[in-house]
């Protein structure tokens, strides 16, 4: 967390002037985010913990490319450290988190292609190598070296972990082990669609707003992303009818990317988030997990 009075003294420093107020929109496990307003415009500010600080340059790079390519995203001002924190300033968005229920038929329909829309412009920025391209950490030269890896030590982690049983545990890595996810498109990803990250304004698509976990190789892993996030909600079966026409899957190859998105997490589990919030209980947060593990059970 960063306090108020620093805060003023970084708006200082990049603009010369004091804030005319500042409120604390997010106070999560892996970022703080500010929306302040200045004399002449309203920004936000999103704060990474002394842990992810090192995250704040390469999100801001990605925000841009991804702006460039005319994907809806913040328009990104500046980034850098304050002390011990990264930091990413950006220009404020009009709308509120994504509320599917609360929209009529016609603008689901209307909301999730146009949201699809933008997650195949984002799939057409590039990457040096194959996998997580935000984080720091091993790279790959083909997405099918990334998953091996991934599987490996992710199962590892997650029997350490202990918060599922053996039983799970074998039918899990049974069916990453087994199942065979051909790569049909090569393109960037992301890697943590949710609600909380998507902004609307009156009832229309605005932006998605968080870019921290993105990755080059199968598009189609944020489909199984969400999937492990909302499980069998009317907002994932709507993402997916218009996911279909970018690329065809099945149900099985969304299970498959649901479990990576389990084992990629289970490394963290035993310990407090980045800025110290108390975890979930895995199976609580991923409610398609337990969909998916009951299912190949």
């Amino acid at each position: 967390m960063i306090l108020n009075d620093e805060i003023d003294k970084l708006v200082i420093r990049l603009w010369g002037t004091l804030p005319i107020s500042c409120e604390a929109i997010y106070r999560g496990g892996m970022n703080y985010v500010y929306a302040i307003t200045l004399p002449e415009h309203k920004v936000m500010l999103k704060v990474y913990p002394p842990s992810r600080a090192y995250i704040a340059g390469s999100e801001y790079k990605m925000l841009l490319n991804a702006y460039q390519n005319g994907v809806k995203v913040p328009e990104v001002i500046n980034f850098g450290t304050y002390k011990n924190l990264g930091f990413i300033i950006y220009h404020h968005i009009s709308g509120e988190d994504l509320r599917f229920d609360q929209l009529n038929a016609n603008q689901q329909v209307f909301f999730s292609t146009t949201l699809v829309e933008n997650l195949r412009k984002f799939s057409e920025l590039s990457a040096p190598h194959f996998g997580n391209v935000t984080e720091e950490g091993v790279t790959y030269g083909n997405w099918s070296n990334f998953l091996k890896e991934t599987i490996k030590v992710g199962i590892e982690n997650l029997n350490d972990a202990q918060v599922i049983s053996k039983k799970k545990l074998v039918s899990i890595t049974n069916y990453l082990n087994h199942y065979k996810k051909d790569l049909k498109y090569a393109g960037m990803a992301w890697g943590d669609l949710k609600s909380e990250n998507i902004i609307v304004n009156k009832g229309e698509f605005e932006a998605i707003i968080d870019l921290e976990s993105c990755f080059y190789g199968d598009p189609l892993i944020s489909l199984g992303y969400l999937y492990a996030k909302e499980g069998d909600s009317p907002f994932y079966f709507s993402i997916a009818k218009s996911f279909e026409t970018f690329i065809p899957f099945k149900i099985e190859d969304i299970y498959y990317y649901a479990l990576i998105r389990l084992i990629r997490i289970s490394q963290y589990l035993k310990t407090p988030m980045p800025t110290g919030k108390t975890r979930d209980p895995i199976t609580n947060y991923f409610k398609g997990i337990n969909i998916i593990i009951n299912d190949i059970l």
